[in-house]
């Protein structure tokens, strides 16, 4: 007896088994469809991740270069009708920000 060993080798294929490899090139070609919709919305998220992470960069790099951002401070407005002036003062820092003339509604209030 000879010795036993597996080849490849062409084979004819069947009908029934003409049929089986026509299903599962269908189902291969749906999950690459599959794949590629998944593709184009990972490399969607991941380009608008990138993009916000350079806005940020850029938006820092503006701070860093301008010394200064704007941010959300608490606020007290004064009126000094001694001087008919209303001052709006930072409450972090005490500083007077913007000093106006009362409009006539205001110096009126004063009276009442």
């Amino acid at each position: 007896m000879g010795k036993r060993f597996i080849n490849s080798l062409k084979c004819v294929l069947t009908e029934k088994e003409k049929i089986e490899r026509g299903q599962s090139m269908a189902r291969e070609l749906e999950l690459c469809d599959a794949a590629e919709a998944e593709k184009k919305e990972v490399t969607d998220s991941l380009s608008k991740e990138i993009k916000r992470h350079y806005g940020s960069a850029s938006y820092l790099g503006q701070v860093i270069r301008q010394g200064f951002e704007y941010r959300e401070v608490e606020c007290e407005e004064e009126r000094d009708y001694a001087k008919g002036v209303v001052r709006i003062v930072r409450l972090d820092t005490g500083a007077i920000e913007q000093e106006r003339e009362m409009t006539p509604e205001e110096r009126q209030a004063s009276l009442i």
